[in-house]
């Protein structure tokens, strides 16, 4: 305790050796508040155990601007903590007969396109679909993370996509497209905007009466938490929220509800034992792998118990939620600091439960954030440049035999690729300049996340007809070299 006093206001202490018991309040507090600085955006916190509150704080700013301080019934934007919300609509749906999570999506939404397969509601409730991630797609045209962006169009991007990135089932992808079109597929069987429809049957049954979905972007929401990015210069700026998230985000709440909904998955009283059964049992793959993945929500283990667990982003909002159903407790954490901690999540949890936990398993689900601090860090599990570099770097003329104007239709996006000073150097119209590493024969990686990969073709006479574009969620988008035709058919996979 002498030490964490020492470390007060340092960036993080060592909340593993803190002893579990009855010392557990005042270090959380202590070990929280090293998190805050004197005028910086904060966060809300929230342990239970039962229906028992065992902690429950707010720290920081609401709103810098304002000085508005962060509490308990202070409203954050949760990110992809959204998904279990939509996919318990979904499962509400189904018991009203409405709907089969083994129905073709394209039973609901026909005007997708036709892939030759079934893309199922399961397959996008967990993550197995084979569409293309909509935000790692569209940051190939410069879309940043606050621009407008229509809900109708993942539709499009859907009916664009050549043909899927792995067939149904057999590979475990995070898709926020998949989430999206389930909003649609909600709006059109209930008749309601999704908005409204989750508020009646999702969020009031529950008593969540400060929770809702915003239906547009830049909607007021009273008394509500603001976004902030840190500037390289020091203090922060504002931030947009992400536009046409719904169903994958778009839920603003307060960790006093999140703790409502929590209580759900020991009383089931919406939903009843099935869907709850639903939301928490891992999806199996053709190859019988596990994904970890039930339906919007991380199942795994964590100090030896059984976890239920997500975390969320949006533009600068961060959200954390672990329920383990053994001891009827968790912890949900919410921030509008675009870089905070969400491991500070499962620290909290070994603070209050450490006694009643052995091991050192933890568990590793997938995480969302938008408008990164480190762009390597943009989208977890799609960063991949991991290729040895070449011994032998290219020449100047068969670096220059790589330059040239690039064109995807797909996108309807180009990318002129220039030699500079010896480097490869991309330039879109809105994004550039991004600089090309070579890693082997003729593929690169670069400076931005998107092109985590670029894979250059060539024609039967060697010269290159254009290149694939790769980031983890989103693969094999085509960029033709100007002047050549489409790619041959061995170039998608």
């Amino acid at each position: 305790i002498e030490k964490l006093l020492i470390s007060r206001g340092a960036k993080k202490a060592n909340a593993k050796s803190f002893p579990p018991g009855t010392l557990a309040p005042e270090l959380a507090d202590l070990y929280l508040s090293s998190y805050i600085s004197p005028g910086s955006p904060g966060f809300s916190v929230r342990v239970s155990r039962g229906e028992k509150e065992l902690f429950c704080r707010g720290y920081g700013l609401a709103r810098v601007q304002e000085k508005l301080a962060a509490g308990p019934d202070t409203p954050f934007r949760i990110g992809s903590v959204t998904k279990q919300f939509t996919a318990m609509g979904i499962l509400v749906l189904e018991a009203e007969s409405k709907l089969s999570l083994d129905d073709d999506i394209r039973k609901h939404l026909p005007e997708l396109k036709d892939f030759g397969t079934h893309v199922t509601i399961r397959n996008l409730l967990n993550h197995t679909g084979g569409y293309r991630e909509v935000f790692n797609l569209l940051a190939m045209t410069g879309f940043q993370g606050e621009d407008a962006l229509h809900r109708d169009m993942m539709i499009q991007i859907v009916q664009r996509q050549p043909e899927l990135q792995s067939q149904p089932n057999t590979e475990f992808n995070y898709n926020n497209t998949g989430y999206i079109l389930l909003a649609t597929t909600i709006a059109r069987l209930s008749g309601m905007p999704f908005p409204e429809y989750m508020r009646t049957h999702v969020f009031e049954p529950l008593g969540m009466m400060d929770t809702r979905v915003t239906a547009r972007q830049g909607e007021v929401i009273p008394h509500s938490a603001q976004g902030h990015q840190p500037l390289p210069e020091g203090g922060f700026r504002s931030t947009r929220d992400l536009g046409g998230a719904g169903g994958a985000g778009g839920i603003y709440t307060t960790v006093e509800d999140l703790a409502k909904w929590m209580k759900n998955f020991s009383d089931a009283k919406l939903g009843g034992t099935e869907a709850i059964a639903a939301i928490t049992t891992p999806a199996i793959l053709e190859n019988g792998a596990s994904t970890g993945y039930g339906l919007g929500m991380g199942v795994g283990l964590f100090g030896g118990r059984l976890v239920y667990t997500h975390t969320g982003g949006d533009s600068a909002h961060r959200a954390f939620f672990a329920y383990f159903p053994g001891l009827k407790s968790g912890v949900v954490i919410m921030s509008n600091h675009a870089a905070f901690d969400l491991a500070v999540g499962f620290d909290v949890a070994r603070l209050f439960f450490g006694d009643q936990m052995a091991g050192t398993d933890e568990v590793t689900v997938p995480s969302e954030t938008f408008g990164p601090v480190d762009p390597s860090a943009a989208h977890p599990r799609a960063w991949m440049p991991g290729v040895r570099a070449d011994a032998q770097p290219l020449t100047t003329k068969q670096l220059e035999e790589l330059s040239g104007r690039y064109y995807c239709v797909e996108l309807e996006t180009a990318y002129e690729i220039r030699l500079e000073e010896g480097e490869l150097k991309a330039y879109g119209f809105r994004v550039g300049p991004i600089t090309l590493k070579r890693l082997q024969g003729d593929d690169f990686t670069s400076s931005a996340f998107f092109f985590a990969n670029m894979s250059f073709k060539r024609a039967e006479d060697g010269s290159v007809s254009g290149f694939m574009a790769s980031n983890g969620r989103t693969r094999d988008v085509w960029f033709n070299r100007h002047g050549r035709g489409d790619p041959p058919s061995d170039h998608l996979r």
